[in-house]
């Protein structure tokens, strides 16, 4: 039987690269078009409307965005629901 013997050879600038492609891609966001910005907008109105928490509705469906992307565009009133919506946006603000 004949051995093998592996060699494993790393290569540091190929890896650097790699790594910063992935940094790139990471700090880039949520690529949010005006098509999906309006029907989440209509989304979060419409279960408003019906009596439900701004809280309740980012913790029971996948959005898509993060909490802080919904809170911002709601504060910044980009969305039609009001900051009265924002029940716990002062809590959130102190972390």
């Amino acid at each position: 039987m004949y051995g093998f013997c592996f060699i494993l050879v790393y290569y540091a600038k190929m890896k650097q690269k790699e790594y910063e492609q992935t940094l790139v891609e990471s700090r880039e966001g949520v690529a949010l078009n005006k098509k999906s910005f309006y029907a989440l907008d209509n989304f979060l109105s419409e279960k408003i409307k019906k009596g439900q928490r701004l809280n309740h509705i980012i913790a029971s469906n996948n959005l898509g965005v993060s909490r802080a992307t919904v809170y911002r565009s709601t504060f910044l009133e980009l969305l039609n629901s009001k900051k009265e919506n924002l029940d716990s946006y002062l809590l959130y603000l102190l972390r």
